[in-house]
């Protein structure tokens, strides 16, 4: 049987973060299914769109990790059956979860899907640290910056301290 994990609390704030990630790793998704239908207005449309505009790294993640999303379902439920299948002995038994037994096409099609995954996490990793020093090198520079103020703040009040002593002193 499948393993289950207990449900996670979200808070109001990281919902709404959430939802707002959940949205951005859906959008992508939507092109794909537009793919698959063929239609040629739709082709000359992407076609153009994709000449006139340079890809956004951070949308290309967001697709990836979607995509490495929906396969990593896949993924677990050919190990879930794997383990039944080398806890009961029994492989043509061994489902998934429905009660029907898998065709051998369906073992190769999970087993293909296992090896996309796992090129999927492959290209996720470059595309994540490139994200990440992105991130990091704002951070850094908003530092130096908080780190300037704070310097001119602290002169400003040492120049008034001494303006005012000067006065005490008249």
């Amino acid at each position: 049987m499948p393993k289950h994990e207990p449900p996670t609390i979200i808070s109001s704030d990281a919902e709404s973060e959430f939802d707002d990630v959940t949205d951005l790793c859906l959008e992508p998704l939507e092109p794909l299914k537009a793919k698959e239908q063929p239609n040629d207005s739709r082709k000359e449309d992407e076609s153009d769109e994709e000449n006139n505009s340079s890809p956004d790294p951070d949308s290309q993640l967001f697709q990836t990790v979607a995509e490495h999303e929906s396969r990593n379902a896949v993924s677990i439920l050919f190990r879930n059956v794997q383990e039944e299948s080398q806890a009961t002995a029994h492989s043509s038994l061994v489902g998934d979860g429905s009660g029907q037994a898998l065709t051998a096409s369906s073992r190769k099609q999970v087993i293909s899907l296992s090896m996309a995954n796992q090129k999927i996490g492959n290209k996720i990793r470059p595309c994540l640290s490139s994200v990440a020093s992105k991130k990091r090198s704002a951070i850094n520079g908003r530092l130096a910056e908080l780190n300037a103020e704070a310097q001119r703040a602290r002169t400003s009040l040492v120049d008034a301290r001494v303006a005012l002593n000067q006065r005490l002193e008249i």
